[in-house]
């Protein structure tokens, strides 16, 4: 029977997030892997097996409009630190380590503007998912965090039918698929540097490989948590 990485990965989760108070799970990674997806799946999972509530934050609900973002001066990329409102995340993480409920406006991809509000309310664990999750400002609230990668062709693959289900002409994908490629190295791979768990994914979104790292987590981490094992691969 093949090894269901997947599975394990959730798994590893929770044994290492255990009885926590308010436990924080960062998804990290690069675009396009289904960072969305798997938070999602893994809220549900918690849930189901162990009957704890669990809060999805999407960073991407503090990015700026692509119209703010994109002039004829300069282009900031959703892979550029400078286009998210950061500061305003950390204040959103805050209260809901406290207990408060926050109000964010999720990002459409389609229209690259912002919806409609919608409600976070506080749970026993939170899981924070987007490129940016474990920037400087974000990692810091993080029990464990994960960053997922793949190879570029796969990246391409998943933005090409992702982006052409919007509506967007190959041309535009192209553009913004070199646009991003010049971001990734300066700003999102040194990310990796902070996972725990590195997570490479396949076609179909499938888990390919899982790295487990020993990881020191930042000073400023209150929580305590159950080592991991050093640099091995499952």
């Amino acid at each position: 029977m093949m090894l269901n990485l997947r599975q394990l990965t959730k798994h590893l989760l929770k044994a290492i997030i255990g009885d926590l108070p308010r436990p924080v799970i960062v998804i990290g990674g690069t675009g396009c892997v289904g960072k969305s997806t798997f938070a999602i799946e893994l809220q549900a999972d918690l849930l189901q097996t162990s009957g704890r509530s669990v809060s999805v934050l999407d960073l991407d609900c503090y990015l700026t409009e692509r119209h703010r973002r994109e002039t004829d001066e300069r282009v900031v990329t959703g892979y550029d630190p400078a286009g998210y409102r950061l500061e305003s995340a950390v204040k959103d993480i805050e209260s809901l380590l406290e207990g408060h409920a926050v109000r964010v406006f999720p990002y459409d991809k389609a229209t690259s503007r912002m919806g409609q509000k919608m409600c976070i309310n506080p749970a026993e664990v939170l899981v924070i998912e987007g490129v940016m999750a474990l920037t400087d400002d974000i990692r810091r609230f993080r029990s464990v965090g994960m960053f997922m990668d793949a190879a570029t062709q796969i990246l391409y693959a998943n933005r090409l039918a992702r982006e052409t289900a919007l509506g967007f002409e190959r041309e535009r994908i192209e553009r913004k698929f070199q646009l991003l490629s010049r971001d990734y190295d300066r700003f999102i791979r040194p990310q990796r540097d902070h996972a725990e768990m590195l997570i490479e994914i396949g076609d179909n979104y499938s888990f390919t490989r899982l790295l487990i790292c020993d990881t020191p987590p930042s000073k400023s981490i209150q929580r305590s948590r159950p080592p991991v094992c050093g640099c091995s691969e499952v």
